[in-house]
């Protein structure tokens, strides 16, 4: 493909260099330019026929601990586990809206919804507990966040994940 852009450009330029041709110098330039733009067309397209859409394409794999996101969760969970209570209540939060989501979902009211489950409400519940299991519902309907192992917390998400 270089070759034939080399070959009209050399043609075009011996052309019009010589003024001993006079019109039909002119002539064969305007060939040799056509056919240039033509073969640099054909290489543009055929080289550029994939586009990558993504925003990640060429950029470096981020370090450990870049996302600010994942580090808040990360300490908000290692809070949790150690006992801090306002840790506690936002990993709860946090597991919540995940399993409302979930629920949703699945077709059956959320757990935060504030029609959802009332004291004695036992029908949603059984519901409840049927989706995201015994443990996971205690959890999510205790009146105050309850401190949780790192154990039960994998189990938690594992059963969020496969729901």
């Amino acid at each position: 493909m270089t070759l034939t852009v080399a070959a009209a450009s050399l043609l075009g330029a011996l052309v019009v260099v010589a003024p001993v041709l006079g019109r039909p110098s002119l002539l064969l330039a305007s060939t040799a330019m056509l056919l240039a733009l033509v073969a640099i067309s054909v290489w543009l397209v055929r080289e550029n026929a994939g586009v990558d859409w993504t925003t990640s394409a060429g950029s470096e794999v981020r370090p450990r601990g870049n996302d600010h996101r994942v580090t808040w969760i990360a300490r908000t969970i290692d809070a949790a586990i150690t006992g801090d209570v306002d840790a506690q209540r936002e990993l709860r939060d946090s597991v919540l809206s995940v399993a409302d989501a979930q629920l949703v979902r699945g077709g059956h009211a959320p757990l935060a919804d504030p029609g959802g489950v009332h004291e004695g409400d036992t029908d949603h519940l059984e519901e409840v507990a049927a989706a995201l299991g015994p443990d996971l519902t205690a959890y999510l309907t205790s009146p105050t966040p309850r401190p949780v192992s790192a154990a039960q917390l994998t189990s938690f998400i594992s059963t969020l994940e496969e729901e």
